[in-house]
């Protein structure tokens, strides 16, 4: 009876420590919704990935907090701060409307220009030259991505709005959609080299611009608070140059 009594005792504390570390764990750490957009953030071994991966542990490790990666479409990832399911999202353009549920770290943490490109299939006779030339088009495009102003807020346009990459070049290789958008360097690492020159054909209309990336705190976050804390230790770590040091595919 006492043996019974002692074990009641032994596994009522182990619980309640277990019950106390998994809230330490869960308070100490930062949920950061992914999504896979190669080179910038991929899958290896297992674990995630690339410059953007590293730039949010850096920040991160510089609260003393802890990077808790969870992957997720892009459109799911834009939910999942909208609804308070994650704390951050990096490599983020501004928009107004995400602006009504992400609070954006003051600067950006990198900024390049960026060419958007169209594709088509190097099976069908299409040809974009101008912007004009997308009209009748069933273009892909991914959900809940920002392009450019002139596309985004274009409602005379055929958008088939996809999940993923990947998804996007499959249904242009299958002749699904005529064409897709997307920066060269990500779409060169959806696929391999061969199916890029023997199946994908880069149309001529390009749109190039700067493209600032930030990173964002859901506005349901307890970490919102902490905005401009985070913020200044972000522009503390690009005024050291550590940011730069970082392996970046882009330069």
């Amino acid at each position: 009876m006492k043996s019974m009594f002692l074990k009641g005792i032994i596994f009522s504390l182990l619980y309640f420590y277990f019950c106390a570390a998994t809230q330490a764990e869960h308070h100490n750490s930062i949920i950061i919704a992914t999504h896979i957009d190669p080179p910038s953030i991929y899958l290896k071994d297992g674990q995630f990935a690339g410059h953007n991966v590293d730039v949010a542990n850096m920040l991160v490790n510089a609260i003393n907090k802890k990077a808790a990666f969870v992957y997720c479409p892009f459109a799911r990832c834009l939910t999942m701060l909208k609804d308070g399911q994650a704390d951050m999202m990096i490599a983020l353009n501004k928009t107004e409307e995400r602006q009504n549920y992400i609070s954006y770290l003051e600067q950006p943490f990198h900024s390049l220009i960026t060419p958007v490109k169209f594709y088509s299939s190097k099976h069908k006779n299409i040809n974009v030259e101008k912007y004009e030339d997308l009209q009748g088009l069933n273009i892909g495009v991914l959900r809940g991505a920002s392009y450019f102003k002139r596309f985004d807020n274009d409602e005379s346009l055929k958008k088939v709005y996809i999940t993923t990459h990947r998804q996007l070049i499959d249904l242009l290789v299958k002749g699904r959609i005529d064409t897709f958008l997307g920066r060269e360097i990500s779409i060169k690492h959806q696929v391999s080299p061969q199916i890029y020159t023997e199946e994908l054909k880069e149309m001529s209309y390009v749109y190039s611009k700067e493209n600032d990336f930030y990173i964002g705190i859901s506005q349901k976050s307890k970490f919102n608070e902490q905005v401009n804390y985070l913020s200044k230790v972000l522009d503390e770590l690009l005024a050291s140059g550590a940011i730069a040091e970082l392996d970046n595919p882009y330069l």
